[in-house]
């Protein structure tokens, strides 16, 4: 898993402020496949997150989304 910022939602849910001393932020926790999470790990955050703009991520879940760091052969 990664805990980022919200991406879908509107900026006005990012945070909540209950009164003048105290401020509620959300997260997104977005599970990562094992490659991903491994990525992460050598790569650093950042570059997976470049990834996942580049293959237009958010943090919805999607139970059969594109592994971004999943190797390829072939022509497909």
């Amino acid at each position: 898993m990664i805990i980022l910022p919200p991406v879908s939602s509107a900026n006005d849910f990012a945070s909540l402020e209950i009164n003048e001393n105290k401020v509620i932020e959300f997260y997104s926790v977005v599970p990562l496949y094992n490659e991903e999470m491994n990525f992460k790990l050598n790569k650093g955050a950042e570059a997976l997150l470049e990834k996942f703009n580049k293959y237009k991520m958010n943090d919805l879940i999607v139970p059969d989304r594109k592994n971004v760091a999943k190797k390829r052969f072939g022509l497909f």
